[in-house]
């Protein structure tokens, strides 16, 4: 709170940046009690200043105007008008700065403090802000489970050929690579900020999304703030992801119409056909909504009857940093109601703090409808007193509050899922407790968005095992987005075709619906549920196999088909036991559940055939199809015919088909071996024609044999059914 201010090198900014100092930080000496009386004196006190205040232009952040009093740099981003970034860039070289990162019509960049006032009134220069970090929401996962995701941990090629990209923060995540993370041949890093590695953040959500897609590559984007996410979502597009989680919000940011934060993310990815999964956020119980009332006239906001202050919980005696923001229901650039917003406390050694913030809103095309309070307290009584004001004839609004560094005593769920998380096309993740699905976690982010769109869109498990947190020790959606994303990950490698739409009807309709029945604002549309498994697990063996005659040529193999195989093995062996001459093909499972296959061409040349269903992470066990047999003897004027044998339900079924080019013929289908003692003559099809076909379905087992009459003379083979 104390900090030596240095003046900027333009004198005009020196008495702005004094007052503003001066409406910022106020402080008494003595000790506070935090009493109602002496809070209220305080809060008075604030505001009065505020009111006192001058105004900065309204495209520039007050906040930032006062880091720029003390160091020689500053970190600005700064918003252009469309096409203009170029011109805004080679305006801050010239001013002595560096750009840092940049996509769209955004940049970051370090400069003089002296250069602020002249990008600021640039006409190409529609925002300059301080680069405000996007909060995060927040051994092999215990989730899993939770999600009946079987097996756990999923086969090593699950995931596999998808490319996941994870932007966030990924300190000491070297450590990890080849163990927790993946080898270093499936693991692309790269940062987007001056200053990598800060957090563990996103080292332990890669760790969730690895356990449940060992197989899959990653894409690790080191960024905080909104220029360097976008910059981010750009490279992480262009090494052609298909899933991106980001389990980070913006709640300084407007809520998503398609031209914010969601433009430059959610938005941009869907156009290319990735899917955009992130954290709905950890502000249930750090937001607060309603309309502004002021019943006893004395220009402050009222929480509650008789309350103008909403109470922020910390923890008493001891050092916290937080983040207050206020937004409230005007145009996000166009703003012509002017709210105010302070923070105040009793410091135990040095009485009642405020910290105010007092951002410009004129209407003018720079002005947004947003108040930030940042700082570090120290709070005797473990209470941040937040408070609003409203200044000069600023119309009744419907305001806005989450707060980052404790929680709200006087909290509204409702309308809590933070930007980008409440775009309509990013699949929201809340968070439910791993060890009981039904336990919607008190932080969890609700619904709606304001768009309307039910929010989050799904739940998962939090409270997991990581490498970075230790046993039980990654909470929050943060832990439950990397989940979902997994989750997406493995849809998408079994239907790589599909697009964000359809992955998400999918999970919807698998999803296990959780508090109100259907979709709510609380639990979205349930649990992401693999219960089944599949295609998140080995599919089940193909239902009933059989093989028919189908022409002179060829039989046709038909079967029920398994849900979720992606494609069917068929091997042929000349051994009903599949001991040698084994060999296999594999044919898409394109929605016809049969194959055709050749007749044998030799005489007594015998094939047997078995079947099994396939996705990524494998095969069924093997089920017998049945065999066919040929007999083609001396030569076209003798015998010939092929006869194919399959079982069903206990029955051998036994179908033969007259293949003598001229003349009719006999065929007679036996169980057991003809001309062997035991054998029982089942049916017997006289006279067929060529091309004609004689069948046969008796109960039990054993050898079946199919012999062909010509006159006296008979030849036969036998076949072994399934």
């Amino acid at each position: 709170m104390r900090s030596v201010a240095s003046p900027l090198s333009r004198p005009v900014w020196a008495p702005l940046l004094a007052a503003l100092a001066a409406a910022a930080v106020i402080a008494w000496t003595g000790h506070g009690t935090g009493d109602p009386a002496e809070m209220g004196t305080l809060l008075a006190a604030a505001r009065s200043a505020l009111v006192a205040g001058p105004h900065l232009p309204a495209k520039l952040d007050p906040g930032l105007a006062a880091e720029a009093q003390a160091g020689e740099q500053v970190r600005v981003v700064v918003r252009s008008t469309p096409g203009a970034r170029a011109q805004v860039e080679a305006a801050v070289a010239g001013l002595g700065g560096t750009v840092e990162v940049g996509s769209g019509d955004w940049l970051q960049a370090v400069v003089p403090p002296a250069a602020l006032e002249d990008l600021v009134r640039l006409p190409s220069v529609v925002r300059i802000d301080r680069p405000l970090p996007m909060l995060p929401a927040g051994p092999v996962s215990e989730g899993f489970r939770t999600m009946a995701l079987e097996p756990a941990p999923p086969f090593p090629g699950a995931g596999a050929g998808v490319k996941i990209g994870i932007i966030d923060s990924f300190g000491d995540y070297q450590r990890l690579v080849g163990s927790e993370l993946p080898p270093p041949e499936r693991l692309v890093y790269r940062s987007f900020t001056p200053n990598p590695g800060q957090s563990r953040h996103d080292t332990a959500v890669a760790e969730v999304v690895y356990d449940a897609a060992p197989g899959a590559t990653l894409y690790l984007a080191e960024a905080t703030t909104i220029p360097e996410v976008a910059a981010a979502v750009d490279w992480l597009l262009q090494q052609g992801v298909q899933v991106i989680n980001m389990s980070m919000n913006a709640p300084f940011a407007p809520p998503s119409d398609g031209n914010g934060l969601d433009a430059l993310t959610v938005e941009k990815a869907a156009r290319q056909g990735a899917v955009w999964v992130n954290a709905g956020g950890n502000f249930a119980n750090k937001h607060w909504l309603g309309d502004w009332r002021d019943a006893n006239g004395n220009g402050l906001q009222d929480f509650a009857p008789g309350s103008d202050v909403n109470r922020m919980l910390v923890p008493a005696g001891r050092p916290v940093g937080f983040m207050v923001v206020l937004r409230w229901n005007d145009p996000w650039g166009g703003s012509c109601n002017d709210y105010d917003l302070t923070v105040s406390w009793n410091d135990p050694t040095y009485g009642p703090q405020a910290v105010s913030a007092t951002a410009t809103q004129d209407c003018s095309s720079g002005a947004q409808p947003l108040e930030v309070a940042t700082g570090n307290a120290v709070s005797a009584d473990g209470t941040l007193a937040v408070a609003i004001s409203r200044r000069g004839n600023a119309q009744p609004r419907r305001l806005e509050l989450f707060v980052w560094g404790g929680t709200l005593e006087n909290s509204v769920p409702t309308y809590s899922v933070a930007p980008p998380a409440d775009s309509a096309n990013a699949l929201a993740a809340g968070a439910v407790a791993s060890w009981d699905a039904s336990f919607l976690q008190p932080y969890s982010g609700r619904g709606p968005a304001w768009t309307g769109a039910v929010k989050p869109d799904f739940v998962a498990p939090d409270v997991v095992s990581t490498a970075t947190f230790g046993p039980m020790g990654f909470a929050g959606t943060s832990a439950a987005a990397p989940h979902l994303a997994a989750v997406v990950a493995l849809v998408k490698q079994a239907y790589p075709s599909w697009g964000p739409a359809q992955v998400r009807a999918y999970l919807r309709e698998r999803a296990l619906d959780l508090g109100t029945p259907g979709a709510d604002n609380d639990y979205g549309y349930g649990l992401v549920y693999m219960g089944g498994g599949l295609p998140f697990g080995l599919p089940q063996p193909p239902a009933g196999p059989a093989i028919h005659p189908l022409d002179d040529a060829r039989a046709w193999i038909t079967w029920g088909a398994p849900a979720e195989a992606t494609t069917y093995r068929i091997c042929r062996s000349p051994s009903p036991t599949f001991d040698a001459g084994v060999a296999c093909t594999d044919r898409s499972a394109d929605g016809y559940s049969f194959a055709v296959v050749d007749v044998p061409s030799g005489d007594l040349e015998t094939h047997y055939y078995r079947l099994q269903a396939c996705n990524p992470f494998g095969c069924s066990a093997p089920v017998p199809a049945g065999g066919i047999v040929r007999r083609q003897w001396p030569d076209a004027t003798g015998w010939d015919f092929y006869a194919t044998v399959s079982t069903y339900a206990g029955y051998t079924i036994v179908k033969a088909r007259n293949l003598r080019a001229t003349g009719s013929a006999d065929l007679e289908l036996y169980q057991g071996l003809q001309g062997f003692p035991g054998a029982l003559l089942r049916h017997t099809c006289a006279g067929l024609a060529p091309a004609a076909q004689c069948e046969a379905v008796w109960p039990g087992g054993g050898f079946v044999s199919v012999a062909q009459a010509l006159g006296p003379w008979r030849v036969g083979a036998g076949l072994l059914p399934p």
